[in-house]
């Protein structure tokens, strides 16, 4: 019988040790990893929001060094210069059309394709640093801040309004993080716990019961319908208002769990961000995603997805990139032995 060309041979067998490694090691180790720092052209290292807009350039939010526009190979730096309200940015967001928000230590602001344009605020207003940003399909802007949530409505001009509020307590609680659920229903993490929104023509927060009385750091809901939430330094949890139970305990994921971010569509998949521990890949276990893996920052302040299914880390020596392995090496870890040197393959025929 004649032998299959080289090249097939050893296509084939590339595919098997791929697929075999993959069950054995987990999608969380079996990545490429790349490291972009300052000397790769961020302006600077701690990376708290990643966003990408309709072109399909990745935005980067640093601590300090403003935000940063990444085409796949260089970097433009937009600063107070630029028009950014604040030099401290805090979140970065697109709406439903494309557009990039961003909200930093003097107010929310969106970019016009040139300069960074105010939002929330008229003139004399004081200024009020902006945690959170979310963009409805109503064209409702909502902005989290240190008092409160704020809410510019469509056609209402750029002034924000507080949200009505069913509770005194959560009315003006500092608002860290704001997401959607399929339904429309908005969940908003604040220093008094968990609150929503319903989709209702007067928006109204409320209270959500059933976790402890402690600030939000992070929310994201599941396509079962259910939330999982970040108590901050306390731990993560799953459930339903009224009801939720921990995930996890003091070691994996921990107790300071910052963000959470969904897998591909289809699946159960969630990725998990910690200031502490690095992160995880979950889907009812936990697998690492950290130092061994080849990240190594241990320090995870958001999470993102782009188009092309590449996942982005901000920490706080950079950001890391994670892309699928092109070659697996097989070592000691899967039963090479140590220094051994391979001179053939064979195929097993049972």
């Amino acid at each position: 019988m004649p032998l299959r060309p080289l090249t097939t041979r050893l296509a084939r067998w590339a595919g098997v040790l791929v697929a075999i490694l993959a069950c054995g090691r987990g999608e969380a180790s079996h990545s490429v990893v790349r490291h972009y720092s300052i000397q790769d052209g961020l302006p600077q290292l701690q990376v708290l929001a990643i966003c990408q807009d309709r072109l399909g350039y990745l935005w980067v939010g640093t601590q300090t060094g403003g935000v940063s526009r990444y085409n796949g190979h260089h970097w433009v730096v937009y600063d107070t210069t630029n028009g950014l309200p604040g030099g401290t940015l805090y979140t970065l967001t697109t709406s439903p059309d494309g557009t990039v928000y961003v909200g930093t230590s003097g107010g929310a602001a969106r970019f016009d394709g040139e300069r960074w344009m105010p939002v929330g605020h008229g003139p004399g207003d004081p200024s009020l640093a902006v945690h959170a940003i979310l963009v409805s399909k109503r064209g409702q802007i909502w902005l989290g801040t240190p008092k409160g949530l704020r809410m510019v409505a469509p056609g209402a001009g750029t002034r924000a309004l507080p949200a009505r509020s069913a509770s005194a307590e959560i009315a003006e609680a500092p608002v860290s993080c704001i997401v959607s659920g399929p339904d429309g229903t908005l969940w908003v993490g604040t220093g008094k716990g968990l609150a929503r929104i319903a989709p209702r023509e007067t928006p109204t927060i409320e209270a959500v019961p059933g976790l402890p009385s402690r600030g939000i750091a992070a929310v994201l809901p599941l396509p079962s319908g259910r939330l999982l939430v970040s108590v901050a330094e306390t731990g993560l949890f799953e459930g339903s208002p009224g009801s939720f139970s921990r995930v996890g305990d003091d070691q994996v994921p921990g107790r300071r769990v910052r963000a959470l971010h969904a897998g591909p569509a289809g699946t159960n998949v969630v990725w998990i961000g910690t200031l502490d521990r690095g992160a995880y890949r979950w889907d009812g276990r936990f697998e690492p995603f950290g130092p061994g893996q080849g990240m190594k920052d241990l320090t995870i302040n958001t999470i993102f997805r782009d188009r092309e299914g590449l996942l982005w880390f901000g920490g706080d020596s950079g950001l890391w990139k994670r892309a699928p392995a092109a070659f697996v090496t097989w070592d000691e870890a899967e039963g090479i032995p140590e220094g051994a040197s391979v001179f053939s393959m064979t195929e097993d025929r049972t």
